[in-house]
């Protein structure tokens, strides 16, 4: 069997007579105590919550004291939303300089905004403030944000047994290298992390449509959002689950008119602005792109066929392993495959990307949680995700680039694709087996 299942298909059912059961994990009543005592009084969460917001803020004020935030990946996206409101054009390139020249930023990687102009409209409320303390509460908006997709991960299985993981899961979450690549570069992806979440948790519970347009704020990140949009519309498609596909089209025509309130237009500039840069940044980040620069030595034209050849090889091989039986997948299931196959075939993306591998990584800790895996297997599988992203950066200052990331997507992948050795209890007599077989 495999490390997934639709739970919806496979029937209920007591262990066969003469199978003993699984012995608890000494570990886990442990940890369970703490994370399961009575409950606190509103008033002490209500403290609480306001004692972590207030050292998140310490923090981020502390982070952002030592960076540069004119000269950071942060100050785009805030430029974006304080043009917004000041009557600039992102997708001018006289605003943009000037734009760059008023703020005192002298890292100019580009002559215009690379994002979106919804995406530009959503963060104008940060706009307001100066970059210092937007950048500040940017990276308590991402923290928060991280925090919240991790919920709706857990919560997300109808058997939910996430509580005596709590503590690593979360210890996972803070060692993940792409959640502070994230957080120091002032990054979207804790935004895209959280759209992912919230459509699984959506998906999981039949609340198709909502999940739907949660999944269509990935197109403020066209790159990585156009590949994993694919992939899960054509579960989607093939299941007929047309109320999920319904909500995605709402969703995607939504963002269209919240940049047609700025600018009718924006669209074509946005396009033209991105296949301008797409070329620049093939075969330098961590993907099948990189992969192919690597192997060939950076020949431009060599590296786009190579990428071409490997992207297709892979699609391949999991429409091989998968099409016959993809309609019926979970929406964990599916998830779990879409996120790190869309990192992979992107034509570019960043080690900050990966943060969106949170979500398949604590849906496969809770799929072996749910077939009685030992407690220390389940509780290190997002460390071991972290473990994983460490391991692969570790040359990255001596080679002089961050390729060799892939192997993280690689990863989970893989984590999604393998086989689980176990198998449930036998069903009563006259019963089969007719849930569908998971990855």
């Amino acid at each position: 069997m495999m490390l997934f299942v639709d739970r919806r298909t496979m029937p209920r059912y007591a262990a066969a007579p003469g199978i003993v059961p699984r012995r608890s994990n000494q570990l886990e009543p442990a940890v369970r105590t703490l994370v399961t005592a009575r409950p606190l009084p509103a008033l002490a969460v209500a403290a609480v919550a306001l004692a972590g917001l207030a050292l998140a803020w310490a923090g981020a004020a502390a982070l952002v004291a030592r960076l540069d935030p004119p000269n950071s990946d942060f100050f785009k996206l805030w430029l974006a939303a304080r043009m917004i409101l000041e009557g600039g054009d992102p997708y001018r390139a006289a605003d943009w300089l000037a734009g760059h020249a008023r703020y005192g930023a002298t890292w100019l990687p580009e002559d215009t905004s690379l994002y979106p102009l919804p995406l530009a409209l959503l963060l104008a409320p940060l706009g307001l403030l100066a970059v210092a303390p937007a950048f500040t509460a940017w990276v308590v908006i991402s923290l928060l944000l991280s925090l919240a997709a991790t919920w709706l991960t857990l919560t997300s299985s109808p058997r939910p047994r996430w509580a005596p993981y709590l503590l690593p899961f979360l210890a996972g979450l803070l060692l993940y290298r792409p959640l502070l690549v994230t957080l120091w570069s002032g990054q979207m992806s804790a935004l895209l992390l959280f759209a992912l979440a919230l459509a699984l948790w959506c998906w999981e519970r039949g609340r198709w449509w909502q999940g739907g347009a949660a999944l269509a704020l990935f197109a403020l990140k066209p790159s990585l959002g156009g590949p994993l949009i694919a992939a899960l519309a054509l579960w989607l498609l093939l299941g007929r689950r047309w109320a999920a596909l319904a909500g995605l089209a709402g969703g995607a025509v939504g963002l269209l008119l919240l940049g047609a309130l700025r600018s009718p237009l924006w669209p074509i500039d946005f396009l033209a602005i991105g296949g301008e840069r797409l070329g620049e940044r093939l075969g330098s980040t961590p993907n099948v792109w990189g992969l192919a620069f690597l192997a060939l030595g950076g020949a431009p034209g060599d590296t786009l066929r190579l990428g071409l050849l490997l992207a297709g090889l892979l699609l391949a091989a999991c429409a091989a392993t998968l099409w016959h039986r993809l309609p019926a997948l979970s929406p964990r299931a599916a998830v779990a495959w879409a996120a790190p196959l869309a990192l992979l075939i992107t034509p570019y993306t960043y080690a900050y990307d990966q943060l969106i591998l949170l979500v398949p990584a604590l849906a496969l800790a809770l799929a072996l949680a749910e077939r009685g895996a030992p407690f220390l297997a389940v509780a290190l599988a997002p460390l071991g995700l972290s473990a994983v992203a460490l391991l692969c950066s570790i040359p990255a200052d001596t080679i002089g680039h961050d390729i060799l990331s892939v192997g993280v997507p690689l990863a989970m992948l893989a984590a999604a694709a393998a086989p689980k050795s176990d198998r449930p209890a036998s069903p009563p007599a006259g019963q089969g087996h007719h849930a569908e077989r998971a990855i």
